[in-house]
């Protein structure tokens, strides 16, 4: 595999959430990072909770646009320019104050203090295993000890989707590899959530069937942890393991 950084610097930003919102699959699994987020956000940071909230590669601030307003201080970091402009563009027009990044933390650690929140989304999926290695063990010091890591592997090679279809090329991360990411990097996953387990052909991820009352109920019903295994997109909770924590202070 080439590179991650490389790719992900030559997208266009400004493009990049039509492009996005322009595929069934992808906008589909967005629609439903999007609600989850707010659920996570709700439950654990109320609006007068002072909190510290990091977005690693941001992209064109789809994430970050959608949680920052909940937050005292937020921070975003991605190595392309031209994606942290959108971003940057996208959440003044919101009104959102977001102190940008445009750098490599893996080279050039991030000289800031931890945080309660940290998200990565469209990330992992697509990078290489030594650079998820990588930013997992830059990321774990900038998350607070009692602080939660949230990210999305949206290229699940053991998804019922994949396994049906037969279309595994390019889907390179598991649960099990990403489970054992997390531990090496001192995390240890306390909530899993599958999105779209019920997705078992390509043709029904039309937006006319995923906007149905039918998957829309499905979308509700389906949510044991279990499923993220089987699921063509999950999110993962996970927090520092103490454990390991006291060994390395």
């Amino acid at each position: 595999m080439t590179d991650y950084r490389e790719s992900h610097v030559g997208k266009a930003g400004q493009t990049y959430d039509a492009d996005l919102d322009d595929d069934d699959h992808n906008s589909y699994m967005a629609r439903r990072e999007a609600a989850i987020l707010d659920a996570i956000v709700s439950a654990h940071f109320p609006a007068n909770k002072q909190a510290r909230y990091l977005d690693f590669a941001c992209g064109s601030g789809r994430v970050l646009s959608q949680l920052a307003g909940h937050f005292s201080e937020t921070v975003a970091v991605d190595v392309s320019d031209s994606m942290v402009q959108a971003a940057r563009q996208k959440t003044e027009a919101l009104d959102l104050t977001i102190d940008f990044h445009l750098q490599d933390i893996t080279q050039d650690p991030l000289a800031q203090e931890p945080f309660d929140l940290v998200t990565a989304f469209r990330f992992f999926g697509n990078a290489q295993h030594p650079l998820r290695r990588d930013v997992l063990s830059a990321l774990r010091p900038l998350v607070k000890p009692d602080g939660m890591l949230v990210i999305n592997n949206h290229r699940n090679p053991k998804s019922l989707l994949a396994r049906r279809s037969g279309d595994t090329d390019g889907l390179t991360l598991e649960l099990s590899q990403l489970r054992t990411l997390l531990g090496e990097a001192g995390f240890t996953i306390e909530r899993l959530w599958p999105i779209g387990p019920w997705m078992l052909a390509y043709r029904w991820q039309q937006r006319s069937v995923w906007d149905s009352a039918t998957a829309r109920l499905l979308d509700r019903l389906l949510v044991w942890q279990r499923l993220a295994g089987l699921s063509p997109d999950m999110m993962v909770l996970a927090r520092p393991n103490p454990t390991l924590s006291s060994k390395t202070s």
